[in-house]
C-alpha cells in the first residue's frame, strides 16, 4: 500500500498493519470453493468447531474443497451453575 500500510490474510480475516502501532481487523467471509461429493477426492476431512454459541461441521475433500451438501450448524446455550461449572 502507498502509505506504507501492509495487509496480511489469516484464516478468512484481513488485518491492515500500519506504519503506526495500531493493528485493525476486517472479517471478510471469502467463498469456498465446493465440489458435488461424486467429484470429492480422498481422503475427505472431518472438521468441527465447537464455539460458544454454535457447532459446526464440514466435510472437506484432499484439495480443500467443501463438499455441497455436508456442511451443518447447531446453535448451543452454555449453561453454568453459580459455582461457574
Amino acid at each position: 500500500m502507498q502509505n506504507g500500510n501492509k495487509v496480511v490474510m489469516d484464516q478468512g480475516a484481513i488485518y491492515i498493519r500500519s506504519a503506526k502501532p495500531a493493528v485493525r481487523k476486517i472479517n471478510l467471509k471469502l467463498p469456498l470453493p465446493t465440489i458435488p461429493s461424486n467429484r470429492a477426492e480422498d481422503p475427505l476431512i472431518l472438521t468441527i468447531d465447537i464455539g460458544t454459541s454454535s457447532v459446526r461441521t464440514a466435510l472437506f475433500d484432499r484439495l480443500g474443497r467443501a463438499v455441497e451438501g455436508l456442511e451443518v450448524r447447531q446453535a448451543h446455550e452454555i449453561r453454568t451453575t453459580g459455582e461457574g461449572a
